[in-house]
């Protein structure tokens, strides 16, 4: 019989590593909450949850609508200047990189359901003292990203959607009349129907701003932290993979314990990477056929993201170089703080992303050479053969792409950043 102190210590561990999990992704509850996005995440999906999730993804696309569209009206029909476009396409393509990343979230509902409770299901059946510590080191990793983005996107996004229409020489003061009352966005589409520089109506055209910028900044950390949540799991599974290869040569080769620890290996394994690989040589293992599970549901999640994600950085880096250099030619210090952390922002957001992909990648080459590594040549020729998939498999790492067509990776980020200073000079051309 199990006795009772064994049960209530099992029964201790569980409750702990449940709340060890949800420590893991509280960030993204609350994140994608405000988005209305978390319920559609979460296994207890009810009606009440889902009236709230559709309620609060109207009055995020209704704000993000509320100024592309007069944005856009302005830019390429009421006004045509070179300057006005360059004032706006910096604070407006901000916000349709967020309406698409947006989208890509919605998408990929299923696919981020699916991850987040695979990552429940490996700290449930995390029973070592070392496996736990090792996720909860990669969990803090996580959680430390999402702390610095959170600082550095709401400390300049919210702060300019705040603060930019009042600056004296910022490219948005080229909006207005020197007696119009401030705002960050163009308001000539609604001019006909009412005047925006009369209470309440100024007042509500600048809120509507301010919780556009909130959208913007929260969608930018969100989705930050869900690829930095997802790689460092994997990173983390990755890492006990390694270790429990190492420590395969302290059991003989001669009785059972060899082949039990090697499947538990092979099935932690599979977890991260296609099953059907795995199942075309270990046929006999209990696994669904044709299933992509965690690194190929992020991969997936990640692309369409990581696209926009790039192409955005590299446009919208460029546009804050030049908002930068203006607010330090006409000597504006709090124009020029505020672009500065905003530029820290968007060249942090694509480093974490490219850092990311360099890290899962790095991971995955490191189980062929921790099996290498061991003394293999001891273990009989029968259970060495089982080392060779593993080893064929870990050449071919699983890789996070912006849309298929760039890996990211640490090359990838030192490119974006040269091709955005390159649009830099050529934006300083034009306007000279």
């Amino acid at each position: 019989m199990v006795s009772r102190n064994k049960i209530k210590k099992a029964s201790l561990k569980n409750n702990d590593n449940k709340k060890d999990n949800e420590m893991y992704i509280k960030h993204t509850r609350w994140l994608f909450y405000i988005l209305g996005l978390w319920p559609f995440m979460s296994n207890h999906l009810t009606t009440s949850k889902i009236f709230y999730a559709l309620i609060i993804q109207i009055i995020c696309y209704s704000v993000l609508m509320f100024t592309i569209v007069p944005s856009f009206y302005h830019m390429f029909w009421y006004d045509k200047s070179i300057k006005i476009k360059i004032a706006l396409f910096g604070p407006t393509g901000v916000s349709v990189a967020c309406a698409f990343k947006y989208l890509a979230v919605i998408y990929h509902l299923k696919n981020i359901k699916n991850c987040i409770n695979q990552m429940r299901k490996d700290w449930e059946i995390s029973k070592s003292e070392e496996d736990w510590k090792i996720m909860i080191n990669y969990a803090k990793k996580g959680n430390n990203v999402t702390y610095f983005c959170i600082a550095v996107m709401y400390g300049g996004g919210v702060s300019h959607q705040s603060a930019a229409p009042f600056l004296p020489s910022s490219p948005t003061s080229l909006l207005r009349n020197s007696s119009d009352r401030p705002l960050l966005y163009p308001t000539s589409l609604f001019d006909p129907y009412f005047n925006t520089q009369n209470s309440p109506i100024y007042e509500i055209f600048y809120l509507s701003h301010i919780i556009m910028g909130v959208v913007v900044c929260t969608m930018m950390i969100g989705t930050c932290n869900l690829g930095a949540v997802l790689i460092t799991h994997i990173c983390g599974q990755i890492e006990i993979i390694i270790i429990k290869l190492q420590n395969l040569i302290e059991h003989p080769s001669n009785n059972g314990n060899f082949d039990k620890n090697m499947s538990a290996i092979i099935l932690r394994h599979n977890k991260i990477i296609k099953c059907t690989a795995i199942h075309c040589i270990f046929g006999k293992l209990a696994m669904v056929r044709n299933q992509l599970l965690l690194s190929v549901y992020t991969e997936q999640i990640l692309r369409e993201m990581c696209l926009i994600e790039v192409v955005a950085a590299t446009l919208f880096i460029c546009m804050d170089e030049y908002y930068c250099l203006m607010a330090w030619k006409n000597d504006n210090r709090i124009g020029l703080t505020i672009y500065s952390t905003l530029l820290v922002a968007f060249i942090f957001n694509i480093y974490i992303f490219c850092h990311i992909g360099e890290l899962l990648k790095q991971q995955f080459g490191k189980i062929g050479d921790s099996i290498y590594m061991i003394n293999w040549y001891n273990f009989s020729p029968k259970n060495a053969s089982n080392l060779i998939m593993m080893i064929a498999i870990s050449q071919n790492p699983q890789k996070i792409t912006a849309g298929g067509l760039m890996e990211l990776s640490f090359k990838g980020f030192s490119n974006v950043i040269k091709t955005s200073v390159a649009y830099f000079n050529i934006l300083r051309m034009v306007e000279l």
